[in-house]
């Protein structure tokens, strides 16, 4: 279930970052992709900045990259959040990117998407499903840094492309806030219900 009126845009804030994550700091999610990512792409937008939000058993690792890699004033670590605080990370934020592999259909996506984010992700399992490539999502095709730094540096360099995509991301919350809403939610279920029964 997802909750649209707690995942919703604030047209009314400013960002403070070019990129966020949200989820778990752990292998499988491949945030030293994104943190060698973001080493290419600060040639060019030396300002760039990058919001990891979560914790988890690479955090020592994750640090000691971002020390490596010079790149301390382009990004800061949050730490865990309660879950009410989410929507209000999210608009502080530009742009909602992952990384990683085997995800499969990413409920931290969907927020960012309700929230009028515009997403870079891998071209992976379910997630293309709902990001759609230049429709509210740029869809990176292979586990390289080099690919998701064209991403980031597309839509950083590209005033018209982030709109396109934010118009996208939240024309894809109107479309799906019916269907994935308790009430419509609760339909399905009792239908199922009332045909076993």
């Amino acid at each position: 279930m997802h909750d649209f009126d707690l995942f919703k845009p604030d047209p009314g804030h400013c960002p403070e970052y070019d990129l966020i994550y949200v989820g778990l700091l752990s292998a499988y999610k491949r945030l030293d992709l994104m943190i060698d990512a973001l080493a290419i792409v600060v040639n060019e937008h030396p300002d760039v900045t990058l919001l990891i939000v979560g914790d988890g058993p690479l955090k020592q690792p994750i640090i000691q990259q971002i020390n490596r890699l010079n790149l301390s004033a382009n990004i800061k670590l949050s730490g865990n959040i309660c879950y009410e605080q989410l929507p209000r990370y999210f608009t502080q934020a530009k742009i909602f990117i992952m990384t990683s592999q085997g995800e499969g259909l990413p409920m931290a996506m969907i927020e960012a998407l309700s929230c009028g984010l515009p997403v870079i992700v891998p071209d992976d399992a379910d997630i293309t499903t709902i990001a759609k490539e230049h429709h509210n999502a740029l869809v990176a095709k292979q586990w390289r840094p080099q690919a998701f730094a064209d991403a980031i540096i597309a839509i950083l360099s590209d005033p018209d492309l982030y709109r396109t995509l934010q118009t996208g991301a939240l024309a894809l919350r109107d479309e799906k806030a019916q269907e994935y809403s308790l009430a419509f939610q609760t339909q399905l279920w009792q239908q199922t219900i009332n045909r076993i029964l």
